[in-house]
């Protein structure tokens, strides 16, 4: 059914839980590029594209200051504003690394016993995060191999 949201096409599709399944096939890559391509496709047969609507609003605007309507002219900023992402919520991106010596030296601070306990709750986070350490520490050392 065309214009219905990810959680109705759940629905139809049939997932036993439409609103998390129908929201993870619409945020999918594959669905992401057929909807683009579909976009593509309308705007070329439609002869519309991204400043052509935004040149519509802007002599909307222009119209609306010459009639002093200010509450038009504050629609037509608003609608271009939305074009041009504005209002979309601000992601903050924060990366954290833990450096090879710091776990190293977090490791060694560990007695024999804790080792051990670590090793028998979780040996292939432990074996993957030692393999991590020796190619970082390995890579210090000799950067260009």
């Amino acid at each position: 059914m065309k214009g219905d949201g990810p959680t109705q096409a759940g629905r139809i599709a049939g997932y036993a839980n439409p609103d998390k399944q129908g929201y993870d096939v619409v945020k999918s890559k594959k669905v992401a590029a057929a909807i683009k391509y579909l976009h593509q496709k309308h705007e070329k047969v439609a002869d519309i594209s991204r400043k052509k609507v935004m040149d519509g609003f802007r002599e909307a605007i222009d119209m609306a200051r010459l009639q002093a309507d200010s509450g038009n002219m504050i629609s037509g900023w608003r609608e271009i504003a939305k074009l041009c992402g504005y209002y979309a919520p601000e992601v903050k991106k924060i990366d954290i690394n833990i450096t090879a010596k710091r776990v190293i030296d977090k490791l060694e601070t560990l007695s024999d016993n804790d080792l051990l306990e670590m090793v028998e709750q979780s040996q292939n986070v432990i074996e993957s995060e030692a393999y991590e350490v020796l190619n970082e520490l390995e890579y210090d050392q000799n950067p260009t191999a």
